[in-house]
């Protein structure tokens, strides 16, 4: 699709030491997506979660906690992050993290 997005280099952080994924951005539509690959899978639709932020033209954070989600296991290798939007919206991410416990 053309709605924009990015993937971290490979990472290897083991799922079990992490309480989720933050980002702190800027977007003019609230609509968004992480995805995970692990030692399990690569970045998949079972290895995902939505978000969302507010599309006020502030820069806002979100934690998204994922230690229930069934997937959130072995060693996280790569992060994706999804925003919705087309042609002429705009997206600027200070910073996505992988949080700990």
């Amino acid at each position: 699709g053309s709605d924009p997005y990015f993937v971290s280099p490979v990472i290897n952080v083991p799922a079990e030491k992490a309480k989720g994924i933050a980002l702190r951005a800027r977007v003019s539509q609230p609509n968004g997506e992480f995805f995970w690959g692990t030692s399990f899978g690569p970045l998949s639709p079972q290895r995902e979660v939505s978000f969302q932020l507010p599309a006020d033209g502030q820069f806002h954070e979100v934690l998204v906690d994922l230690t229930t989600h069934p997937e959130w296991r072995g060693i996280l290798r790569q992060l994706r992050v999804d925003f919705a939007g087309g042609k002429g919206d705009t997206v600027e991410v200070e910073w996505v993290r992988v949080v700990r416990r």
